[in-house]
């Protein structure tokens, strides 16, 4: 007996599309020359709810940067004397920091190691540094400054680049590297996100 077929949403179509395989291969008994009944669109809709789902890319994005540092407590007492204020103060045994749309977290380097699963001995440049990007070139000066202060380390005084901008480094108290830089090419929108030019 024919029932009315069901109405099928935009997903669902292109669901349909992408499985043509397995449609073209499913031929009901009772569609042909001598079919009493339509095609049931019933059973082709069962096809299409039973089709795996597509898999999703990683998302372009970083949500927190975690360092491992050998003492919570002056870690974070560092970049609190930049200025910075941390957040979840009820947390505990890790310190984070909103850092515009993302965070930077402070976390003992033994207990991160143990969390990889990697052996926490090594020391010596890592392989990776942190980027603090400034507004005016004036504040690469000034944020430097901000840092011996606090106790870190000035590795390399401002200087102008080949990339004709102006920037500098120090390291953190646990020899985190981080650039000071002010790059004409990258604006800071007010809420201190970038966007990289295409």
């Amino acid at each position: 007996m024919w029932r009315q077929p069901p109405r099928l949403s935009r997903r669902a179509k292109l669901d349909a599309s992408s499985s043509a395989d397995k449609i073209a291969n499913y031929i009901p008994p009772e569609t042909g020359p001598s079919a009493s009944e339509p095609f049931d669109l019933y059973r082709l809709a069962d096809i299409v709810v039973q089709s795996p789902p597509e898999e999703e890319s990683m998302e372009q994005r970083v949500i927190i940067v975690t360092l491992g540092v050998t003492d919570l407590k002056r870690g974070t007492e560092f970049y609190e004397c930049l200025g910075w204020r941390s957040s979840m103060a009820e947390a505990e045994g890790v310190v984070f920091f909103q850092a515009g749309g993302m965070a930077l977290a402070l976390y003992p380097r033994h207990e991160l190691a143990k969390d990889a699963n990697i052996p926490s001995e090594g020391q010596g440049f890592n392989g990776i540094s942190l980027a603090y990007n400034t507004r005016n070139r004036a504040e690469v000066d000034s944020v430097l400054e901000e840092a011996a202060a606090a106790g870190g380390t000035v590795l390399k005084p401002a200087q102008e680049t080949f990339w004709g901008g102006y920037s500098g480094y120090f390291s953190d108290p646990d020899g985190f590297l981080w650039e000071v830089a002010w790059n004409p090419s990258f604006p800071i929108a007010e809420d201190g996100s970038i966007r990289i030019p295409d």
